[in-house]
């Protein structure tokens, strides 16, 4: 995908990491998700941020997506390499816990 991607997204904070939860077309997730063994040539940090790909459960999922018009996906957590992505805040809300 080379042009720009806009997603509405909340913004959080752990820690000293900026968070973001968006909704993402799984097609576009599929275009610019990649899994941690192919960023990761240290296999002992490769394992710590992933689980390994069940195949046979991934083309069980695919066939369930596919087929079902009103169908449930959970949420994937997802770590942003090299990126710099522009925040838009929406003025005038704040948290409830804020003054």
């Amino acid at each position: 995908m080379n042009q720009r991607l806009v997603l509405p997204c909340l913004r959080g904070y752990i820690g000293s990491w900026i968070t973001y939860s968006c909704m993402m077309r799984l097609s576009d997730a599929s275009e610019l998700i990649g899994f941690a063994e192919e960023l990761h040539q240290i296999d002992k940090l490769s394992d710590k941020i992933q689980r390994e790909l069940n195949t046979d459960r991934a083309e069980e999922i695919s066939r369930y997506l596919v087929s079902n018009e009103d169908r449930f996906f959970n949420s994937l957590v997802v770590a942003v390499y090299d990126g710099d992505p522009n925040w838009h805040e929406i003025g005038g809300i704040t948290p409830n816990n804020e003054e």
